[in-house]
Formats: structure tokens, sequence, C-alpha cells
């Protein structure tokens, strides 16, 4: 009714209302889901729908639609902590590697180029490089921000790693050179 009275903030309203009450768990998140949909497009109230994307997952912690909304709500008000929270959430949720590995990537470059959060950038890395140990592009992530930290033992522990990632002798010689180069230039 309050949908075709064209009031949007009713709708919103009696769904708030009832589902307290609601006892099943996916007509729950239904109606969670309709209400911050409503509260986002009809009403503009993003913090309104937040709250209900929140329900959402803690109903159904997988639920990547209420993800992707907050994301894509996080990223227009520019709540960088929270986007990169979201991004590791979903890294919990996908299932392809490489899906896994991008929303790491993102929740990475969020701590490290804009919150300048260069403590939870490796924090996040680390996860990364703990789900696939070969992947070449979180071990340099690592790399860069352990020289910048100045994390000597870290970064030696790397270029050893480093080494055994890559195949061509050439490549290997360089990583092996490396931590002389680093090492020498600090002395």
């Amino acid at each position: 009714l309050a949908r075709i009275l064209g009031n949007p903030a009713r709708l919103v309203d009696a769904i708030e209302a009832e589902v307290g009450a609601v006892e099943d768990l996916d007509l729950a998140v239904r109606l969670h889901a309709r209400a911050a949909d409503a509260a986002e497009r009809e009403l503009g109230d993003l913090d309104r729908a937040v709250k209900h994307h929140r329900a959402v997952l803690a109903k159904d912690a997988a639920n990547m639609s209420a993800l992707v909304s907050l994301e894509r709500i996080y990223a227009s008000t520019e709540k960088y902590e929270d986007l990169a929270q979201v991004f590791l959430r979903k890294a919990e949720v996908v299932q392809e590697p490489f899906d896994v590995k991008e929303q790491f990537y993102q929740a990475g470059r969020i701590y490290e180029e804009i919150l300048d959060r260069k403590d939870r950038a490796i924090a996040v890395y680390r996860r990364l490089h703990e789900y696939d140990a070969e992947d070449l592009t979180a071990v340099d992530k690592l790399i860069e921000l352990y020289l910048g930290q100045q994390s000597w033992n870290e970064l030696l522990a790397l270029y050893e790693k480093k080494t055994g990632l890559v195949g061509d002798l050439d490549e290997k010689t360089r990583i092996l050179l490396e931590p002389g180069t680093v090492l020498r230039l600090e002395v």
C-alpha cells in the first residue's frame, strides 16, 4: 500500500516494524534486503540502507548481494575503512582463486594507498600470501612495504622465498643480489 501511495518512507517503516517479529530466517533476510533497497534507491538514506545490509549479513554472512551493495555505498561515500572490510569479507565468500585474490588486492590497495595504513596493508598481503604462497605480486607488495618499514628480517625471508618462485636463472640472480644492494644502501 505504501508503494502504491508513493510513500517509500512508510514502506521502510512498515518493514522495520515487522522484521523484528519474523522468525523465518529467509523471510527476515528478504525483508531487510527490501528495506535496504527502498532506503537507498527511493529515500536516498544510505545510513538506513547500510543498517539493513548489515542486518542481512548478520543473518547470512555469505550474502553477496548485501556485500556488493555495501561496496557500492562505501565507495560512493568514501568510507574506505569500511570498504576495505567489505573486500576482506568478500574474499571469504567468493570461490574462484582469481576473485579471492582480487578482493585481497583491493583491500590492500585501500590500506596502502588511500588510508596510508602500511601495517594493515601488510596484514592483508600476508593473508593473501597464506592463501597463495606462489603469488609473486603479493610477495612483491610485501617486499615493497617491508623496505619502507625497514623490516630487514622479513625482507630477507621474502627475497629467499621469491628466488624459489621464479624459474629464470637471470631473474634468480637479480633477486639474490637485491638484499645486498638494499642493505648496503641502508648502512
